[in-house]
């Protein structure tokens, strides 16, 4: 028996998260700890463990040849950036789903960190992730500008969203049925 309230999915029912495709993810770090960097003066400034998931995030290719990085941030307390996936090139020995992705970065983060910390073992990262699936060359660069201003609006005082997280800065109009 669970005592939990079951998760409702937020992946596009029907999809193949292992179609070529550009990806906009976010990563949450357990209880929205601020533990990856600082926010001053509108600046980003990465802590240690924020610079293991820079680096992390820069080597994903190595790891899958199929996928590139994009831009991306490291907030305080989470992550947001842009992966390419190719599936095409036949690179990798099996092929790369989003979440096989993101599953790798989220564990080999968790437990360079939790190392550097001496926590082993301890929960990094908030179960899952958000993702949408970039549909056009106009909503590419919509999220890009997100991305590159999220440091503007961050406020660790405040936890809850910011100016340009909001649906409308992507217009659903033209996305198909979830």
């Amino acid at each position: 028996m669970n005592d939990y309230p079951e998760r409702k999915s937020t992946r596009w029912k029907g999809f193949d998260y292992g179609q070529r495709g550009a990806y906009f993810v976010t990563m949450c770090v357990e209880g929205r700890r601020a533990i990856l960097s600082e926010v001053f003066e509108k600046q980003v400034r990465l802590l240690p463990a924020g610079k293991i998931v820079c680096k992390a995030w820069k080597a994903m290719p190595e790891y899958y040849p199929e996928l590139q990085i994009d831009e991306f941030v490291v907030m305080p307390d989470h992550v947001h950036g842009i992966l390419w996936l190719d599936n095409r090139a036949g690179l990798g020995p099996a092929p790369t789903t989003l979440s096989s992705a993101v599953r790798r970065f989220k564990s080999l983060t968790a437990n360079r960190i939790n190392k550097l910390q001496g926590t082993e073992g301890r929960v990094l990262w908030q179960r899952s992730f958000f993702d949408r699936v970039i549909r056009d060359d106009e909503e590419l660069h919509r999220v890009r500008d997100y991305i590159r201003r999220n440091p503007r609006f961050f406020s660790s005082d405040d936890c809850a969203p910011y100016p340009f997280e909001d649906v409308s800065m992507i217009p659903r109009s033209k996305e198909k049925e979830r």
